[in-house]
């Protein structure tokens, strides 16, 4: 999608049936009055319980709704109108959604975090590492020994350099560990059962590690007179 139909009769060659992701393209595309015609400014709403929340308060809404209706489109309406006070994760989930786990969900969301408020200010993140200590914390509940013969792509190797990662460094090791179970997501019916049952006999502990790094990102992100935002897209109920 990258130009307007100035036509009727031009109008299927533009249309490209995505939602609006990137900024420049809501900025170019985005029609607001096509989130009148559904119904009501859901998302108004939605900021408005925010803006309402207690300091400290979660606030947790859901969002559902039939395929290609602009839901996504106008979650992105939403982060651009709360990027100023909010850092902002938005997850598109790529788990395998007929033999997904409980701790794939609760990993995704680790990750998520741990990759944003990573980012720069500019991008949208805190220019925050998370202490050594969490990060090795996380890394040997995935059992490390499988994780150490992860290899790394050109692609993360280069993102690794970007951000200024030691090779040798627990969040380098970490972000071999996300690609590494971003991988076993996709592929979650061919993990070994043991591994499996290994991990779901431990899911309190990793719900702890999940709400110990979500304290920490956020005891941060206040310094910064901000909080966290958390998205989470699925296709796995209907909509």
């Amino acid at each position: 999608m990258n130009r307007r139909a100035a036509k009727l009769q031009d109008v299927y060659r533009c249309f490209e049936p995505k939602p609006l992701l990137d900024p420049a393209e809501f900025e170019a595309f985005y029609v607001p009055a096509l989130d009148t015609a559904r119904g009501g400014q859901t998302i108004d709403r939605f900021r408005l319980s925010l803006e309402e929340a207690c300091a400290g308060l979660p606030f947790k809404a859901f969002l559902m709704g039939h395929s290609g209706n602009g839901k996504s489109t106008e979650l992105t309406r939403l982060c651009r109108d709360l990027s100023g006070q909010y850092v902002i994760v938005r997850i598109f989930n790529s788990i395998d959604p007929g033999s997904f786990k409980a701790f794939d969900v609760l990993a995704s969301i680790m990750f998520a975090i741990t990759e944003q408020a990573s980012k720069s200010v500019q991008d949208g993140g805190l220019g925050y590492q998370i202490p050594d200590e969490l990060i090795q914390n996380i890394f040997r509940w995935f059992s490390p020994a499988s994780i150490s013969q992860t290899e790394i792509t050109g692609q993360e190797a280069s993102a690794q350099a970007a951000i200024g990662l030691a090779p040798d460094s627990w969040w380098a090791k970490l972000w071999g560990l996300s690609a590494q179970i971003k991988g076993e997501m996709k592929y979650a019916a061919d993990r070994k059962k043991e591994t499996v049952e290994y991990r779901l006999q431990r899911l309190s502990s990793l719900i702890d590690l999940l709400n110990q790094l979500i304290d920490n990102v956020r005891g941060h992100a206040n310094e910064k007179q901000k909080d966290i935002l958390l998205i989470v897209k699925s296709s796995i109920a209907p909509g």
